[in-house]
């Protein structure tokens, strides 16, 4: 027999009784609400209830995230112990000065001038995605089928939004911080408040999971990309689609990004396939290829004519820098342009590029440590490396000023490092025979 039950608000709910506990989000006024926990037995009508809205700062029916303060130094004791031999050529020097009092004060201390290892968050479930808003204030986290809506500035949790029916697996947020997107593996798209988690609108025009989402500079559309290869353009306030010709490839979509002008769409594939869009009528302006490569990451460079792709790595076998590839939007031309300066040291298996296109980030194995190294694509130099993120990578999220990049740990934790807004090389003192790196 089915509970029935309202919200505050007024809206009507009938539940089964195996739902008693659960959160639900009302799609009414946005409030969470736990199902009443009612004995039902056979033969009476549905059991009426009224529940309370969780507010909106009762934090502990929230998951509980844990904040674990710490610095380099509590990470560089397990690297230098264990792996010196292997990383004894990264540096190990950065924030040492810093005093480690609290997430909140690293990351003030970071600021926009420093390389720092800010904090780690633990999760109580995996995290599919993550994302930041365009001050790195506030941060997305896709698990199970909620969103936690994070602050990321003192490295806590504010709420989380309910309104998906299965595992969330891509997340946006708008420009402006104010509305955000969450694409899951039925194939819905909902727009929502990130102030309230009131739910706008929801999209279902897919028919495999989504696996890329990104909102516009002006926050007036969302493209959405799924596992078949369906592409979708949707204006976000009203809801209405701009059908794009050749929209539907049968291939996975990995990368969508618009220029920052709001002119163009830029999709990429797990094949290798490039297409750029007119948001003016939806035409393909061009199309391009990339050879069985795996496009992980695409951005827009120099405007909006020319298009950066990174490749993702595949199963390395052995030490490989990652491959981006620059490519004219107008002739079609094509040429590889990342050219390091220095040896291959990791076994590669995540790359992404920042947004504008200037750096080249990159997550691999060396020995048994986990390395997210930073790359100058216009110098070909390793800017930074950060020592063993004590877990593997399940996505990076690079806020949109590039000086905070957050990694979901496949151990149920995110790490935050800030990066300098300025490209800077952290020199490494010269090595004596028989010296230890400090």
């Amino acid at each position: 027999m089915a509970i029935a039950w309202s919200c505050n608000c007024g809206m009507s709910f009938n539940t089964e009784p195996k739902s008693a506990g659960r959160k639900i989000l009302c799609p009414s006024c946005g409030k969470m609400n736990v199902v009443p926990q009612v004995q039902v037995k056979a033969g009476p009508p549905p059991i009426a209830a009224v529940v309370t809205p969780i507010d909106d700062e009762e934090e502990d029916d929230i998951p509980e995230i844990d904040v674990e303060v710490h610095g380099p130094a509590d990470d560089k004791k397990n690297v230098i112990d264990e792996d010196s031999k292997a990383l004894g050529s990264y540096d190990f020097s950065d924030g040492e000065n810093v005093d480690p009092s609290g997430f909140a004060a690293r990351n003030a201390a970071a600021g926009a001038n420093r390389w720092d290892m800010i904090g780690a968050i633990k999760l109580t479930e995996f995290a599919e995605c993550a994302a930041y808003d365009a001050g790195a204030a506030y941060g997305l986290v896709g698990q199970e089928d909620d969103v936690l809506v994070l602050n990321m500035k003192k490295g806590k949790k504010l709420d989380r939004f309910g309104g998906h029916d299965g595992v969330v697996t891509r997340v946006a947020m708008s420009p402006q911080g104010d509305v955000a997107v969450s694409g899951d593996i039925e194939g819905d798209v909902v727009s929502w408040e990130v102030d309230t988690r009131k739910r706008r609108r929801r999209f279902q025009e897919h028919e495999s999971p989504i696996t890329a989402l990104t909102i516009s500079r002006d926050g007036e559309f969302v493209a959405s990309g799924d596992r078949d290869g369906a592409v979708r353009l949707w204006h976000l306030s009203s809801g209405f689609e701009t059908v794009l010709s050749h929209a539907d490839w049968g291939e996975r979509i990995t990368a969508l990004t618009f220029s920052s002008d709001g002119s163009r769409l830029l999709a990429g594939s797990n094949k290798g396939r490039v297409v750029v869009w007119s948001l003016k009528n939806g035409d393909v302006i061009q199309r391009l290829r990339l050879a069985q490569q795996n496009v992980s990451s695409l951005q827009f460079s120099a405007g909006a004519d020319t298009i950066l792709a990174a490749v993702a790595p595949g199963d390395a076998l052995m030490p490989v820098h990652a491959k981006v590839w620059r490519m004219d939007v107008l002739s079609g031309d094509m040429n590889e342009c990342f050219k390091p300066a220095d040896v291959p040291r990791s076994l590669l298996y995540y790359t992404t590029l920042d947004h504008g296109g200037k750096r080249l980030l990159c997550v691999g194995k060396v020995e048994a440590a986990n390395v997210l190294e930073i790359w100058s694509l216009s110098t070909g130099q390793r800017l930074h490396a950060f020592v063993d993120l004590h877990g593997a990578v399940a996505c990076l999220a690079v806020a949109p000023n590039n000086m905070r990049v957050m990694a979901a740990l496949k151990k149920r934790q995110l790490k935050v490092f800030a990066i300098p807004e300025r490209e800077t090389v952290v020199e490494e003192a010269p090595r004596q025979p028989g010296d230890r790196r400090r």
